[in-house]
């Protein structure tokens, strides 16, 4: 409609050329917005990843530990008998 060259329109020139500046805009500022969405979604993995490691690795000790306690109080009941 802001292209439009016609002598006379049914519409406000100028009304068309606002919305036309402002559908360039959002066209513009819609990349931005999906860059620092997706840079936002990156930052969240990453941590998630690094939670899930980490109680990974916990779980690992803590089995570790566990198996050490077995092994010990079966040794220490091997040599009372």
């Amino acid at each position: 409609m802001a292209a439009d060259k016609s002598e006379v329109v049914p519409y406000n020139r100028d009304i068309a050329d606002h919305r036309r500046k402002y559908g360039d805009g959002m066209l513009r500022k819609a990349e931005e917005q999906l860059a620092n969405q997706r840079q936002c979604e990156a930052e969240t993995l990453a941590r998630f990843e690094t939670a899930r490691k980490q109680r990974q690795e916990e779980k690992e000790r803590q089995e570790a530990l566990e198996v050490r306690i077995s092994l010990s109080e079966i040794w220490q009941l091997s040599n009372l008998q």
